[in-house]
This record gives structure tokens, C-alpha cells and sequence, in this order.
């Protein structure tokens, strides 16, 4: 069985090549299924919109194979799905094993790189992994559980702030009656509140 190849030019306001497959605008030597190069740099290389402004259908999805879930999902309210092709938000990431978005500082020293944001299991955590990203609890500096407690160095907060490790602090520390003392008082505990005394 003989097989021919055919290219064909496809002239319309400016060139498309089909090539063994691959389609070229702008270019003639395409690199991937569909490769867009612009003809200058005030030139907008690609450009997507929807049948007219009653538009409802998404704009763009991606999907890792031919009938896939699409991974990526831009919908026509402008709204970008990373995980997830319902996002009712302008950005939305989303996975069943503790989604997260890593910011990386290249220029910055070994082990100090990579901080993340996280949601898992009902909290959310700001932590730090190592250059290799491998995370491990003890890199979450930041944790908000289901309840709203907030852990600074604890992933399990048992109180509305509970740190792990020194503090120090600056300024004024006040009472349950909204009172900061003054010099050479004593913070006591009522059983229920605080409340400063005198020495």
C-alpha cells in the first residue's frame, strides 16, 4: 500500500500550511499540531472569542487526551479552571490530594527557593519545601483550620493562636477588659480571661 503525502497552501489575508499532520500559521516549518507565529511584533499571535456576547459555552479547554476531562478550563464568564471545569471564581485550582500553588525565587539560596499555599483536609497552610519540592509538615510555617484557629510553626492549633516556638513582641500586651496594664503588673489568669494585677 502506497501512501502520499500531500501539502497544502491555504491562502486567506495570509498563509496556513498543513504539513505531515502539523498546521503552521505564520510559519512553514511547524512544530506541534498547531503552531501560531506572528508576522510582527504589533501583531497579536492568536486570538479566541466566543459566537457573540451571549456567549456560554467555554472559551478554551485543554485536555491531556482526545475525550479527557479537560484539565484547563477558561469559561466565557472570564473565569480560569486549573483541576476543576465549573471555576466560580477567577482563578480556581483544584485536586483531591491537597491542592497547592508554589511560588519560586530562582535567585534565591539552597532550601529557600519554594513557598506554598495549600488547602488540605480542611486547612490551609503557608509553608516552604525544600529546592528538590519535596513538602513535609514540618515546612508549614502558617496553618487556619476548619474552625478558624490559627497556628504559627503548628499544623494543629488548639486555640485561637497558638505558636510553637519563642515570641516576641513589641508593644502592648492587653487584657480581656481591653487594658494594658501598666509597669510592673502581672498578667493573671481568671479561669476564663486575663486581666493584669498589680505585684
Amino acid at each position: 500500500t502506497t501512501t502520499t503525502a500531500y501539502v497544502n497552501k491555504v491562502t486567506a489575508s495570509g498563509n496556513s500550511w498543513l504539513l505531515g499532520g502539523l498546521v503552521g500559521i505564520g510559519t512553514t516549518t511547524p512544530l506541534a499540531s498547531l503552531n501560531v507565529v506572528s508576522s510582527g511584533t504589533g501583531v497579536t499571535p492568536a486570538l479566541i472569542t466566543g459566537y457573540s456576547s451571549g456567549q456560554t459555552a467555554d472559551l478554551l479547554q485543554i485536555s491531556k487526551n482526545y475525550g479527557a476531562t479537560p484539565a484547563f478550563v477558561f469559561t466565557s464568564a472570564g473565569n480560569l479552571g486549573i483541576g476543576t471545569t465549573t471555576p466560580t471564581s477567577l482563578l480556581q485550582l483544584a485536586n483531591a490530594t491537597a491542592p497547592k500553588f508554589t511560588l519560586s525565587d530562582t535567585d534565591a539560596s539552597t532550601n529557600q527557593k519554594h513557598w506554598f499555599i495549600e488547602s488540605n483536609t480542611g486547612s490551609f497552610n503557608i509553608g516552604t519545601t525544600s529546592d528538590g519540592l519535596v513538602t513535609n509538615t514540618t515546612y508549614r510555617a502558617l496553618t487556619i483550620d476548619s474552625s478558624g484557629r490559627v497556628g504559627i510553626g503548628s499544623t494543629t492549633p488548639y486555640q485561637e493562636l497558638s505558636v510553637s516556638g519563642d515570641l516576641a513582641l513589641t508593644g502592648a500586651l492587653y487584657d480581656s477588659t481591653a487594658s494594658a496594664g501598666t509597669a510592673n503588673y502581672i498578667l493573671k489568669s481568671t479561669g476564663s480571661a486575663t486581666q493584669w494585677v498589680a505585684t
